[in-house]
């Protein structure tokens, strides 16, 4: 049997955390050996912290484990998992862009995007090519430039269905969610995909790794 990957999960007593602890508590190819959040959960143990929001109880091991503090913010957690990659032009710096919603007929300007705004599904801002070679990891999988900068087996596991779902979006039929992706069927072809949405404009980004195109 494969040795199971660590998992630290930030953010751990939120609801999009408490959904990746009830996702990977029994899961066979992963282990939760750290959960984090911020100074006010710190030294807690995690049933103390949290306020379950989820129908079924918190798994009793995950329970009693002890939350650390999140110290990184979310520039420096940026840089230092995902520079690795070669993205230069990707910021999360207060005044980098401007987002605008189109709201009641007119284009308005939205909230900027700080650490203190930023949350599990993101909030980055990006250039072309930066975006290019983030797909290109997410195809091969885990490499860029000839080498790995990700384990295969955890990019291949984070594409992975987790959590079921039956959802039609537009052409798409979705059947799973996983780490970050949802798992459809698109003209009776495999398809994972992201999905940012601001209103107006809208921006996706799919992949179908068995024909391995983008």
């Amino acid at each position: 049997m494969p040795k199971k990957l660590r998992a630290g999960i930030l953010a751990a007593t939120g609801t999009i955390g408490q959904r990746f602890i009830e996702l990977l508590a029994n899961h066979p190819n992963f282990e939760i050996t750290a959960l984090a959040a911020s100074s006010a959960s710190a030294g807690k143990t995690y049933r103390e912290a949290c306020a379950w929001q989820l129908s079924s109880d918190p798994p009793p091991h995950v329970a009693e484990m002890v939350v650390r503090e999140a110290h990184l913010n979310w520039h420096a957690m940026w840089s230092s998992v995902l520079f690795p990659m070669g993205k230069t032009s990707t910021h999360v710096i207060s005044g980098a862009a401007k987002p605008y919603v189109f709201v009641d007929g007119r284009w308005r300007e939205s909230q900027e995007k700080q650490d203190q705004t930023m949350h599990s599904a993101g909030g980055m801002f990006s250039s072309v090519n930066d975006l290019g070679r983030w797909l290109r990891v997410q195809l091969t999988p885990g490499a860029l430039d000839g080498k790995h900068v990700f384990p295969e087996r955890a990019m291949r596991e984070s594409q992975s269905p987790q959590i079921g779902l039956h959802q039609r979006f537009q052409r798409y039929e979705r059947y799973a969610y996983g780490l970050g992706w949802y798992n459809s069927t698109f003209d009776d072809e495999l398809l994972i995909h992201c999905l940012a949405v601001f209103r107006e404009p809208r921006l996706v980004y799919p992949s179908c790794p068995i024909e391995g195109s983008v």
